[in-house]
């Protein structure tokens, strides 16, 4: 899975294949659902990963 560790929007963009905000759309709605969440900010960057083992 993607968010099997910790990574940057940018990872999962080319990962998955995805535009930028396409990916910055998925991510806010797992966010919303609780399936994610940002774990860090290093500067600009978000740091995301997935919350409990329901992904």
């Amino acid at each position: 899975m993607a968010l099997e560790r910790p990574r940057t929007q940018a990872e999962l963009r080319d990962l998955l294949g995805m535009s930028n905000s396409g990916v910055l759309n998925l991510l806010r709605r797992l966010e919303r659902d609780g399936l994610a969440r940002p774990a860090e900010k290093v500067g600009w960057t978000r740091i995301w990963e997935k919350v409990g083992h329901r992904f």
